[in-house]
């Protein structure tokens, strides 16, 4: 059996990776807010999807047995992310609901892969 991954497992030293402000950010832009391990972060959502996984390459890195090497992707779609599992054997949750192959995430709502949780989040523009 693995051991479990430490928390300098997640990928907080990677570009696409923002530590949580705690004034609002400006324009206005989509973010998934990750929480893992006792971190949390803010990953912009926008443009190309994201890759959730164990490979070094994901976007998002999960250093956990249950995590598969190409587990999901989440992509902005309009005001929703759509979170598409890639591997078979990928598993997650949503709300507590098992997703199976993909389904959107609207805000609100929280995906859990492997005890990560993931919500989307829109921060506004400050006046």
């Amino acid at each position: 059996m693995a051991a479990p991954a430490e928390a300098e497992d997640f990928p907080s030293e990677k570009p696409e990776v923002e530590e949580v402000p705690d004034e609002p950010m400006e324009g206005g832009r989509f973010y998934l807010r990750v929480r893992w391990r006792g971190m949390e972060v803010l990953v912009p959502l926008e443009g190309r999807p994201l890759a959730i996984g164990r490979l070094p390459q994901s976007e998002i890195v999960l250093s956990d047995f249950t995590v598969c090497d190409e587990h999901a992707t989440i992509a902005l779609s309009g005001e929703r992310a759509r979170v598409a599992l890639i591997d078979r054997r990928a598993r997650a949750t949503k709300d507590g609901v098992e997703v199976e192959g993909s389904t959107e995430l609207s805000a609100g709502e929280e995906l859990d892969i492997a005890g990560a949780r993931f919500a989307l989040v829109r921060r506004e523009r400050r006046p």
